[in-house]
């Protein structure tokens, strides 16, 4: 057994970005240095002044072909772009259909669904930076809230994909058409960054995901993992942590009525069924939507007793 001792100058950043048509997606993924496009949309226009080098995908074949040159490694390439995802699923399904000589049945579904898992799951896996892009879709879950998420064939590929990655972000356009990438675990979009150094702030750059994934500071040249018990009652120390959610969703709500769906009535027994469930020692509620999202998050995963 080999025990390696891990820093982020080692790490790859494996990102799904998904956002509407025309938010930035190619144009984020044309800030990545050293990139190779696989494009399955040919809509690489909007970075024509970078002349990106690009591998056509129209068919399963030319994934694979381009998923087996970037595995032998005898390459230039840093980073890979997958442009876009949605589209290669789409071609997928077609090619089932084409194979079958029929509409999608069921069980062709979930034979989509494997081939999207394994393929994004390779690409995953290379020594390099792996970008993938989607277009945007809306789903609503068990508990009845509307989700932005990953535009995808293939039943079950949308929360499994996502799941695969490092960071998932989301590229938010207001009325004015300002741009903002969402990383930040919210309710309302399917986004995640597991080295916690992204942030909403972050520019859309992928050099500078790469600057600050790499300037994680590092005792003793390791990094370390610190699991730090913060009591949910504890005031918020600066603006930014007590600045509520952009969009306004009331998590508080939220909350409160996981809570009493699992038995709490009383706001006493809802504090504390919430220090059960979480490990915690709390004497009141999340003081803020942030920190009430975070708990309602938390809980909603587990099961019912």
């Amino acid at each position: 057994m080999e025990i390696k001792t891990y820093t982020p100058e080692d790490h790859h950043i494996k990102a799904l970005i998904y956002g509407p048509s025309g938010s930035g997606k190619t144009k984020f993924g044309g800030t990545a240095k050293d990139a190779l496009f696989l494009s399955a949309e040919a809509g690489l226009l909007s970075i024509k002044d970078i002349s990106p080098e690009y591998v056509e995908i129209k068919s399963e074949l030319n994934l694979i072909e381009a998923y087996n040159f970037l595995k032998k490694g005898n390459h230039k390439y840093r980073t890979v772009v997958i442009d876009s995802i949605t589209e290669i699923s789409n071609t997928l399904k077609d090619e089932i259909e084409k194979k079958y000589k029929r509409d999608m049945q069921i069980q062709d579904w979930g034979e989509l669904k494997k081939k999207l898992i394994k393929i994004f799951k390779d690409f995953r896996d290379l020594p390099m930076n792996v970008i993938l892009l989607s277009q945007e879709a809306y789903i609503t879950d068990e508990d009845k809230i509307r989700k932005v998420v990953p535009s995808l064939d293939g039943k079950g590929a949308i929360s499994k994909i996502p799941y695969y990655m490092d960071i998932v972000g989301y590229i938010k356009v207001d009325m004015k058409g300002n741009r903002q990438m969402i990383t930040d675990n919210k309710i309302k979009y399917v986004t995640k960054d597991r080295s916690e150094c992204i942030s909403d702030d972050c520019p859309l750059d992928f050099s500078e995901w790469e600057k600050r994934i790499n300037n994680i500071k590092i005792k003793n040249q390791k990094i370390e993992e610190i699991e730090v018990e913060t009591p949910l009652d504890v005031p918020p120390t600066s603006k930014e942590e007590s600045k509520e959610f952009e969009d306004s969703t009331d998590y508080k709500g939220y909350l409160t009525r996981e809570l009493t769906r699992r038995g709490a009535k009383t706001k006493e027994e809802q504090i504390k069924l919430l220090n059960k469930l979480l490990g915690k020692t709390a004497t009141r509620l999340p003081v803020t939507n942030n920190r009430a999202m975070k708990a309602f998050d938390a809980i909603k995963k587990l099961p019912l007793k």
